[in-house]
């Protein structure tokens, strides 16, 4: 990855919501990378010997991650930043390995509120992972809270070029990995043709959606368009799937 001419870098592992404590300092590799928490305020400097050529890195460990995640941090610096995600790396080959996982966001000083948020996507799975900051100049101080990390969902409605109007609607979910999502979340199909539209809710069970449709008399001989939704959570991202459709028939 291109470095910028003067940035700052940062490594971090979640394990989710627990002491209130703040960390004060981040790792400068890998294995001294401090774990911190969801929601929890942490605080540390880059203003230390250069740990990779004229550059000043920090580490603070992230949980394991997969394809398509999202990390969301709230920071701010009193100097020129970068924030990114690394993974897979170790105290050996991590300079040769910065930022492998995401993009990476730069930020400029500024005060009060941690009122900057960097929305990372992650690229590939990472186990170990870590959030990164570095500066290739003097270092600066920052503070950050890592308020979220989220999940992608995939979602696919079976096929059927015929459908009862009295029917059930499978769909399968399942993460990036290709592992199947956890059960008990809640999706919505909606359902709508020439005239009308419905809606039904299920719940997931053992990677699948089974959804019980009921269409009016007067859907018959139509085309019915099928989508599967579920709305943003603290877990999860948006997700709809592909348009379904199929011919209702009585």
């Amino acid at each position: 990855m291109k470095r910028p001419a003067c940035v700052i870098g940062v490594g971090l592992l979640l394990t989710g919501v627990g002491s209130s404590a703040a960390t004060a300092a981040g790792g400068l590799n890998p294995s001294s990378a401090p774990t911190v928490q969801i929601g929890q305020i942490n605080f540390g400097s880059t203003d230390h010997v250069p740990n990779n050529g004229y550059y000043h890195y920090d580490f603070w460990r992230l949980p394991p991650l997969l394809a398509r995640d999202r990390v969301t941090v709230a920071w701010k610096s009193d100097g020129l930043n970068l924030i990114c995600v690394a993974g897979n790396v170790d105290d050996f080959d991590w300079p040769q390995s910065t930022c492998n996982r995401s993009e990476a966001s730069i930020l400029g000083g500024i005060g009060g509120a941690l009122s900057e948020r960097a929305r990372l996507r992650v690229t590939a799975a990472a186990n170990p992972a870590y959030l990164q900051f570095y500066e290739c100049c003097s270092g600066a101080a920052y503070e950050f809270t890592v308020e979220a990390v989220q999940h992608s969902l995939g979602v696919a409605v079976r096929y059927a070029p015929v459908r009862r109007r009295r029917s059930t609607v499978i769909a399968r979910v399942n993460l990036s990995n290709g592992r199947p999502a956890r059960d008990g979340l809640r999706f919505a199909l909606r359902a709508t043709w020439a005239g009308g539209n419905r809606r039904v809710a299920a719940r997931l069970s053992g990677g699948r959606l089974r959804f019980l449709l009921v269409l009016p008399k007067s859907a018959v001989g139509k085309t019915v368009e099928l989508r599967v939704r579920r709305s943003e959570d603290a877990n999860f991202l948006p997700v709809l799937s592909s348009a379904s459709r199929s011919r209702v028939r009585a």
